[in-house]
């Protein structure tokens, strides 16, 4: 799909709701959901959110709704990102014990 209102339309489908009830939600009238699916509308990042939120799915999954490869591999490299991060979050907590450590020592060594 060339455009984000044609994947909110796509998922609105997908669920059976009407741009009436998507509209409701997002509190904005039918013709203005309407212009945003058609592309009439650029939509910002806070209206974005309130789609994650009334399709309860991430805004990642919303970019990449009906993408063929979406869901095997950027899987895998999420986990594999995920764990990297969680690595680097432990180095990170480590060195801030350390520097606790070296900071209370040269406290003491003053104090002397």
């Amino acid at each position: 799909m060339k455009n984000i209102g044609g994947v909110l339309k796509a998922i609105r489908i997908k669920r059976g709701w009407g741009q009436r009830d998507v509209a409701m939600f997002i509190n904005i009238s039918i013709p203005a959901y309407s212009k945003i699916e058609t592309g009439v509308t650029d939509m910002n990042l806070s209206r974005l959110e309130q789609f994650a939120d009334l399709f309860e799915m991430s805004l990642v999954e919303i970019v990449n709704f009906g993408k063929a490869d979406y869901h095997g591999k950027n899987d895998e490299e999420l986990d594999n990102l995920n764990a990297k991060l969680k690595k680097l979050d432990a180095e990170v907590i480590d060195l801030q014990r350390k520097m606790i450590i070296l900071l209370d020592e040269i406290s003491q060594h003053g104090k002397k």
